[in-house]
């Protein structure tokens, strides 16, 4: 019980780790209000993942075996990103939200720092915490661009937020796809078995199963709000 506290010993790792915490928090503040009640789910099941990773609660499930990760880190998107495809109840609330308020939230996507720092302090594996690490403040650094030069009006602008939008969502989803095949449980694993351990390991899952779907479920909003806005600008 909470031998995750053994882990945190050590000030390198308390850095990077802190980086995420903080960002974590801002990412709830500028979660947009659009969702209204939507929004306590989304901490609802960011406290109980919290919870079952600090207690230990995974012991009795097997946290390693393909259809859990996929569960808890692909699930979630999967199906809001349905709800969109089939003008489900949330469709309507993604629509009323401004662009704006969905290029504020991915500024979050800085907390990819932490990954950067987890490599100097010997926690994350380099070839993947280096690509992941910038793909992410890339991504972070893009919508800081966007969102202080906010102009719909302008095509330039209108095509650089396309081309940004299509950079995140692949840098997420490459991520997750190097996550899943470095599983040591699945028989054609293709990448090191350092990057499963790194990402499992307290607080570092919370980017797989809590992050990472947000910020695909955000760039999906994105493109719904592109197309319904063809032929004239989003808000």
């Amino acid at each position: 019980m909470l031998e995750w506290l053994s882990d945190i010993d050590r000030a390198d790792k308390l850095v990077s780790d802190f980086v995420l915490y903080g960002f974590s928090i801002v990412a709830f503040a500028f979660m947009p209000a659009h969702f209204g009640r939507k929004v306590w789910l989304l901490v609802s099941w960011f406290l109980v993942l919290n919870v079952a990773f600090l207690l230990g609660l995974w012991d009795f499930l097997d946290w390693e075996g393909p259809a859990l990760f996929i569960l808890f880190g692909q699930l979630p998107w999967i199906l809001f990103v349905a709800d969109l495809v089939f003008h489900g109840k949330l469709s309507g609330k993604v629509a009323a939200i401004p662009m704006r308020e969905l290029l504020l939230w991915q500024t979050t996507r800085l907390m990819g720092l932490h990954f950067v720092l987890a490599i100097y302090g010997g926690y994350a594996p380099e070839e993947f915490g280096l690509q992941v690490g910038f793909s992410e403040v890339v991504t972070g650094l893009g919508a800081v661009a966007l969102y202080f030069g906010y102009n719909p009006a302008r095509g330039v602008h209108r095509t650089l937020l396309l081309l940004w939008n299509t950079y995140g969502i692949i840098s997420v989803l490459v991520a997750e796809f190097k996550i899943f095949l470095s599983n040591p449980h699945l028989p054609f694993t293709h990448y090191s078995r350092e990057i499963f351990s790194y990402m499992i390991s307290y607080p570092q899952n919370w980017v797989y199963c809590f992050w990472f779907p947000v910020a695909i479920g955000m760039h999906a909003a994105v493109y719904y709000q592109f197309y319904l806005s063809r032929g004239s600008r989003p808000a």
